[in-house]
Order: C-alpha cells, then sequence, then structure tokens
C-alpha cells in the first residue's frame, strides 16, 4: 500500500501521498523523467513535495557520486570535474541556471528596482549574464575534482534547503509569479522538517572533513606533536566557520535580493541554488594554510 502523510491541506482535507509528493518534487527541481498524475497532483501533495525539496537534492547528489565513481575508473582525473558539471547541469536541466543568467543581467544593472525586474524577464541575456555564467562554470569545473566525495552529496541537499528558506522568510516581487505559488504551497513545517536530511548530512560530512583532511591533505609531513595539534584546532575553527557561512547564507541573498529588488521571484530562487551550491564546493575546499606544515615554520612549536 502506498504511504500516506498525515499531513493534509486545510482547505479540501485530503491527504498526502509521500511517493507523489516526492515525483512532484523532482518533477519541480529536476529533468529526471517522473509521470504525475492528474490525481497526483493535488494541493496537499504539492505542499509535502515542499518538504521533500532537500530529499531531491539527495537524488542529484547520489546520481553524482555514482557519476563520480564511474568516470574516475575512466577518465583522466583532471577532466572528471567537466564530466561531473555536465552530468549536474543535465540533472537539472538547466533550470537554475537560467535565473541565474537573469539574475547577474538584472542586479548588476545600476538602476531602479523595476528596470531590473524588466531586465529579468528579458528573454534575451546579456552581458553580465555570459561573463557571469562563464566565471560560474570556471570556477565550478575548478572546485568540484577537488573536495572529497561526501560533498557532492551534501551540496545539492542544503541548496535546496536554503531556497525553501528563502521562499519563507522573503517577500515576493510578483503576487502571480512562481515564486508567490510556492510560497502558498510552502508547508508550514517545510524548513524544519526540510532540514533534517542537511543536518544529518553535514554532520556526517564535518566528521569524514576532520578525519580525512588529517590524512589526504597532510600525508608525507612528519609532524612535530604541537604542530598537529594546532593544525587540528585550526580545522574545528575551519568547521565552525563553514557551519556559521551555511546557517547565514540564505539570509544573505534574501537580504540581497530584498534591496535590489524588493523580494524574491522564481529567477532569484534558482539563482540562490546555484550559488548555494558553488558556496559549499569553495566551503569545504578550504584548509588550514599550508604553510604551517613546512619545516620553516617549526620553530612555532618549540616556543
Amino acid at each position: 500500500m502506498e504511504p500516506t502523510s498525515q499531513l493534509s491541506s486545510p482547505a479540501s482535507g485530503e491527504r498526502a501521498s509521500f511517493r507523489a509528493a516526492l515525483k512532484i518534487a523532482l518533477r519541480f527541481l529536476t529533468r529526471i523523467p517522473v509521470r504525475v498524475s492528474a490525481e497526483e497532483d493535488t494541493f496537499a501533495n504539492r505542499r509535502l513535495s515542499t518538504v521533500l525539496y532537500p530529499l531531491a537534492g539527495g537524488i542529484i547528489g547520489v546520481l553524482l557520486i555514482l557519476t563520480r565513481l564511474f568516470f574516475s575508473e575512466t577518465v583522466q582525473y583532471d577532466n572528471n570535474g567537466v564530466f561531473e558539471l555536465i552530468v549536474w547541469v543535465a540533472l537539472t536541466g538547466a533550470l537554475h541556471l537560467d535565473g541565474l543568467m537573469d539574475v547577474f543581467d538584472g542586479f548588476f544593472y545600476a538602476g531602479t528596482a523595476e528596470r531590473r525586474l524588466e531586465i529579468m524577464k528579458d528573454v534575451h541575456h546579456g552581458t553580465y549574464a555570459l561573463a557571469g555564467t562563464i566565471l560560474f562554470f570556471l570556477m565550478k569545473a575548478q572546485l568540484i575534482p577537488i573536495f572529497f566525495t561526501p560533498v557532492l552529496f551534501f551540496a545539492p541537499v542544503y541548496a535546496r534547503w536554503a531556497a525553501l528558506k528563502i521562499v519563507r522568510d522573503e517577500p515576493v516581487v510578483n503576487p502571480n509569479g512562481m515564486a508567490a505559488q510556492l510560497k502558498k504551497e510552502l508547508h508550514p513545517k517545510a524548513v524544519a522538517y526540510g532540514a533534517i536530511l542537511p543536518l544529518l548530512t553535514l554532520a556526517g560530512v564535518a566528521v569524514l572533513s576532520l578525519r580525512y583532511n588529517s590524512i589526504i591533505m597532510y600525508r608525507g609531513f612528519n609532524f612535530h606533536q604541537k604542530r598537529s595539534s594546532l593544525i587540528g584546532l585550526l580545522e574545528i575553527i575551519l568547521m565552525i566557520f563553514r557551519l556559521f557561512v551555511l546557517w547565514k547564507l540564505p539570509g544573505w541573498l534574501g537580504k540581497i535580493a530584498r534591496k535590489t529588488i524588493g523580494g524574491i521571484n522564481g529567477d532569484v530562487l534558482g539563482a540562490a541554488i546555484e550559488i548555494s551550491e558553488l558556496i559549499v564546493l569553495f566551503l569545504f575546499t578550504l584548509h588550514p594554510p599550508v604553510f604551517l606544515m613546512t619545516d620553516s615554520f617549526s620553530f612555532i612549536y618549540h616556543l
């Protein structure tokens, strides 16, 4: 029997189906082929689907990890990032990239909020969109091969949760737009329930990062005991910094949108997902300064 949720639409009293809600989330956030029937496409299921956005991101993450495992055996390591990025874009159908390009065009225009919104609605992309997207791809392709594999799962999970938090906390600029519809359908507990998977994943990534950075990043160095302790302390401080940025990032992105165009729309949410993923990749490539591992710096450990 198909699992159902106790959550229901206050208007219709319909019961929501977990399976149907997940299919709706995948249809909305990805290009993974799923069929949603008219009977499944109800308000109750759409509302429950918002809770499952991070899970949809997790499915993207699993497919990215499988991609990495495949190409690690068949392609030269330096090229892995390009192929993983191609699969990443294909899985989402460039849905969020279109929003990112519109945001580049609109937000970098030195004019009124109304004019910026007009630019974002234009189907033609300008210089800011092209330059920004090229730089974005270069950064993402460069970062992908550097970090360790579990981050491939965490990045899309976190980014979808961040989008939920932005939808909940920020006003919409168009009452008839996609963001307004999503805000209407957003489950009251979507941000809280949706945070479960990102938090569990982050806990695992944090432990593995602290463990494997000490093994992989610093392999080959004959550490003085004090040097090992200092690097371990810096790793912990760095992890706290990552947690702080990840917690604050949705609010920062929402505030920028509010100040620039007066709120959020579908383009802003797409851009927020892409930017959040990139920030995650960047944060988990950071490590304590390399000079701490060199013998030329060893005098400090004898102070």
